[in-house]
């Protein structure tokens, strides 16, 4: 099996959307548990790759002609796009969570441009889950997110296997976590038996600034 890693360009991008989709719609927890319908996310994911694009911080994994795995990447503290204002509802309490961590996360902390990046979807189809793909591609952000002089990487790792692969590969440590079966949406404990613990938020340090108000845990 000879697999190929590069940059995700435009050329790619349909074909990005449609792995993606496979992978979190129907593998991550929160994602298959909102019922959330394959043109539904879809819309969303398309919105996603087509901004990872115009950022050139994203790669993706080939093998042939046929795209297996991708590693979406932005800048942390990058505006929000207009356009998730028009993706579902039923996508909210994921994203409630992830801003609940970002919140959390940014308090006292300095947030000048270009100083976080932001690994934000990252996996692969399940027929290649052997193959090492999530591990070469966060290797690989690392590598280019300290060519682009970024200070930290930032990661919402949703489930006990990634935050693993962090923790054990690449020294990530957890600044900020959130218990699925306490965490409240609309009054309803929507994330309670998903089968997965905590959310967790996680970091890794780059270049060190003495005089960053970043706290360390």
């Amino acid at each position: 099996m000879k697999l190929k890693y590069s940059l995700l360009k435009e050329k790619d991008v349909s074909s990005t959307i449609n792995c993606v989709v496979k992978v979190f719609l129907y593998e991550e927890s929160m994602t298959k548990s909102l019922n959330i319908t394959d043109l539904e996310f879809k819309f969303f994911v398309s919105i996603i790759c087509k901004e990872a694009v115009k950022r050139g911080l994203s790669y993706i994994c080939k093998e042939n002609k046929k795209i297996v795995g991708f590693c979406l990447n932005d800048e942390f503290t990058s505006t929000p796009l207009k356009e998730l204002s028009k993706v579902t509802c039923k996508m909210n309490p994921i994203f409630k969570i992830l801003e609940t961590l970002d919140i959390a996360y940014l308090k006292d902390k300095k947030t000048e441009a270009k100083s976080f990046f932001h690994i934000f979807m990252v996996g692969s189809l399940p027929e290649y889950r052997k193959c090492s793909i999530a591990k070469e591609m966060v290797s690989r952000s690392i590598k280019l997110a300290k060519q682009k002089n970024f200070e930290r990487i930032i990661v919402e790792a949703t489930n006990l296997k990634s935050q693993n692969l962090l923790k054990n590969y690449f020294q990530f440590k957890t600044m900020q976590r959130l218990n699925y079966k306490t965490f409240k949406f609309d009054g309803e404990f929507i994330f309670r038996d998903i089968g997965e613990e905590d959310c967790e938020l996680m970091e890794l340090k780059l270049f060190c600034d003495s005089a960053s108000s970043i706290s360390k845990q």
